[in-house]
């Protein structure tokens, strides 16, 4: 009997559920852990971690460090501070540009990004899943992280408050819109330390319209924006932040 090429995916929401698909699609024998399981010792083609950002930490912490080269991180929540301090250099990240919820077809907002040794691999699975994702030579991965960060913190600060929808946003309140994303770029250069002028304003208005069916911001908006602005002083924040955050912005 042939040896079985296995994937392993830890998390089985949309997106460990989505991977799995294209694992499959593509051939490959799926072993699918949930993230509070024990990871066994097995011989593995790939290792698909798709947990929270609340289980990454406890679950990182468990891998053993042979693995660490076959490790795919599909986390928003993961900046270069957190690669280096848990020693993940040697593992693969994906920047994920489109959106899965539970009953729904994949909504493609932009081209995802894929960067590490793993790449190959990352990008075939996509194929089977019809879901655009490049290994850009262009871009680093930090600039990735920042792009994507800016992206996540727009939508959130549009449902900071309310959750309108997003077409509703760009039909009455254009100007709100263009504030978010100018507000979302400015936290994620604070977060990130990448320069203003290379996050690309003009990526996350695409990829806000391409959600237009779809309420603003998320069940963690404001928790994720008063994480984004904790360590700032308020003197700092741009007036257009400042009038979300204090609630007198109108609707």
């Amino acid at each position: 009997m042939m040896n079985q090429r296995i994937v392993t995916v830890c998390g089985l929401g949309q997106l460990g559920q989505t991977f799995a698909t294209g694992a499959l699609k593509s051939g490959l024998t799926v072993e699918p852990i949930r993230r509070r399981d024990i990871l066994t010792d097995r011989e593995r083609e790939a290792l698909w971690v798709c947990v929270g950002e609340k289980d990454l930490v406890a679950f990182v912490e468990q891998i053993p460090s042979s693995y660490l080269d076959k490790c795919i991180f599909v986390q928003n929540g993961l900046f270069m501070t957190d690669i280096e301090k848990y020693r993940l250099q040697k593992s693969t990240f994906v920047q994920v540009w489109f959106s899965k919820k539970e009953g729904t077809t994949i909504d493609v907002i932009g081209q995802s990004i894929v960067h590490g040794d793993m790449s190959e691999h990352v990008l075939r699975i996509f194929g089977e899943l019809s879901i655009p994702c490049q290994a850009p030579k262009d871009m680093s991965f930090e600039h990735a992280i920042a792009q994507k960060h800016a992206f996540i913190l727009a939508f959130n600060l549009l449902g900071y408050r309310e959750r309108p929808l997003i077409e509703t946003l760009f039909d009455e309140n254009p100007a709100r819109v263009d504030d978010a994303i100018k507000d979302g770029c400015w936290l994620s250069h604070k977060r990130t330390g990448i320069k203003l002028g290379i996050l690309d304003q003009e990526i996350i208005k695409k990829g806000l319209e391409s959600l237009a069916q779809y309420p603003a911001g998320g069940r963690h908006a404001r928790a994720r924006i008063d994480r984004a602005i904790k360590n700032l002083e308020s003197s700092e924040l741009p007036i257009t932040l400042k009038t979300v955050i204090e609630g007198t912005m109108l609707s």
